[in-house]
């Protein structure tokens, strides 16, 4: 059984094919680019100035740049061309080389931003006390540029090698990648709960008034640290998601003897619809996991925050077994800030 042993370049795909390819990337269009814009704007207005503040908020814009590029490059070009290729219009060369080029462009920024992420977590939680010193903005734009020097130079090897074969080893070394960092996360959120149980026993009531309110600083800081890591998490998830299908169908077309070409045709384009498919999942898992970027949204659309809406913020950024007296502190902080 050898790699890539059915060639169906010379056979034309089945009617219904382009015009679904087409249509899905419509739809992913309309998904990718309005959701991704939105956490760009959030990041770059701030609103309440509690983004940029924190450098995982900043990697979280590099990864949206990356799904934006899927939305303005990739999907409408794919769209075209599938639905002419449904007209029995044959691609110009260049159109199908600006796909796969600006594909794995995005798609290796969106990796390279999410081992960003992960570092990020780590050193958030690992080692607290550098992360809030070194880890500035500046440090940051330094690592998002290299991020995409570095994925403007890789998929050059695709021109020497082929779409296949890159799309090939790029999956498996993105699952792989992957479900190292997801273990990553399982790691960093059990770290965090072992100092969450720490901290309750350090306060007794018998403990300095200084050191209580030491330990609760640090501990509402690590229940943000730790909402951030679960919202990572998610993302990694969604990856697998994506990326797995993807993978399964790519070894089908590498490997499957018996498949008919009509099947080696439906297995490529559904593979590339996954991956793209994830670049409109981050945005909502942002927007509904994360309260800043929840509040910014809030207020650059105009959605006035209620009093409810107040107290869960609240209750999201202190949730856990913070003292019934101190939860309430924050909650009238909030709304008392909410009234000037």
């Amino acid at each position: 059984m050898a790699f890539n042993s059915i060639d169906c370049t010379d056979v034309s795909a089945p009617t219904v094919l382009p015009f679904v390819t087409g249509g899905i990337s419509l739809l992913l269009f309309l998904l990718v680019v309005p959701g991704n814009f939105l956490i760009l704007l959030a990041i770059y207005k701030d609103p309440n100035r509690e983004l940029r503040k924190n450098p995982f908020n900043l990697f979280v814009g590099n990864l949206a740049l990356a799904d934006m590029l899927v939305g303005l490059i990739v999907l409408p070009i794919s769209a075209a061309v599938h639905i002419r290729e449904g007209q029995l219009i044959s691609p110009k060369s260049s159109e199908v080389l600006a796909i796969h080029v600006s594909y794995f462009i995005a798609c290796t920024a969106s990796l390279l931003s999410l081992a960003a992420l992960a570092l990020d977590r780590h050193v958030a939680v690992i080692y607290p006390v550098y992360y809030r010193t070194a880890l500035s903005q500046t440090r940051v734009s330094v690592a998002s540029t290299f991020i995409w020097v570095l994925s403007l130079s890789l998929p050059s090897i695709y021109l020497k090698v082929g779409y296949t074969s890159y799309a090939f080893v790029f999956a498996n070394i993105t699952i792989a990648v992957t479900l190292f960092f997801l273990f990553s996360c399982l790691y960093i959120t059990r770290r965090v709960k072992k100092g969450n149980a720490t901290f309750e026993k350090d306060q007794r009531p018998d403990t300095p008034n200084n050191e209580r309110k030491d330990n609760t600083r640090k501990r509402r800081n690590s229940l943000i640290e730790a909402r951030l890591t679960r919202v990572l998490s998610l993302v990694l998830i969604a990856y697998l998601f994506c990326y797995g299908p993807s993978c399964v169908l790519i070894y089908l077309m590498n490997f499957c003897v018996e498949c008919s070409c009509t099947q080696i045709h439906w297995f490529r384009d559904m593979q590339f619809v996954f991956v793209l498919t994830n670049s409109c999942a981050n945005p909502f898992l942002y927007s509904w996991r994360l309260t800043p970027f929840r509040n910014a949204l809030r207020k650059l659309l105009g959605i006035k925050m209620t009093g409810q809406n107040l107290s869960s913020s609240c209750s999201d950024i202190h949730h856990g077994n913070l003292r019934l007296e101190e939860a309430r502190s924050y909650q009238s902080t909030a709304i008392g800030l909410a009234s000037i």
